[in-house]
């Protein structure tokens, strides 16, 4: 067991908890941490390993130890943030093209209905229309209706998806 400091009358009073006291209370408090498998004898050890002091060359090297490990850290936080980058602007490529097809499509589908609604108009007079004519050009009417509002439904939900709103 290291000794971290001379036993002194103050240190050896009850209040003062011991050093394996201590010990045992950092390695339970550290096993309640997932992915943190620690002993007693894990402390001791690092406890034995910083009993000495280091020279100013080991703290110069230390010190150089610590600045690589951040730059590198940083590169690869760099790294990641850029393969991100890329992944979402390829999403998005993506995304809007499929949007552009739909949009497409949906006009084509709209162009078609009206030239529909234009020949029903045109070639059925008002006066001879039946019922089943009226309730056929309501129906186109309302399919019309419907399909430009899905289109702006389709918008706003592609906004939603795509950009987390």
């Amino acid at each position: 067991m290291p000794t971290l400091f001379k036993p002194s009358e103050s240190s050896l009073s009850t209040d003062q908890p011991n050093i394996d006291e201590i010990t045992t209370d950092i390695a339970h408090l550290a096993n309640r941490l997932p992915d943190i498998a620690l002993t007693t004898d894990d402390i001791d050890d690092l406890l034995c390993s910083h009993s000495q002091e280091l020279t100013d060359k080991d703290l110069i090297q230390l010190e150089a130890q610590v600045q690589e490990e951040a730059i590198e850290s940083q590169e690869i936080a760099s790294s990641i943030s850029n393969s991100e980058k890329e992944l979402t602007r390829k999403k998005l490529f993506v995304a809007f093209a499929n949007l552009e097809n739909a949009m497409e499509i949906l006009e084509e589908m709209i162009l078609i209905l009206r030239e529909v609604l234009m020949l029903i108009t045109k070639f059925v007079q008002p006066i001879s229309v039946t019922k089943t004519c009226m309730i056929a050009r309501r129906k186109m009417r309302s399919n019309l209706e419907l399909i430009v509002s899905l289109s702006q439904k389709f918008n706003l939900q592609f906004l939603i998806t795509y950009f987390d709103y």
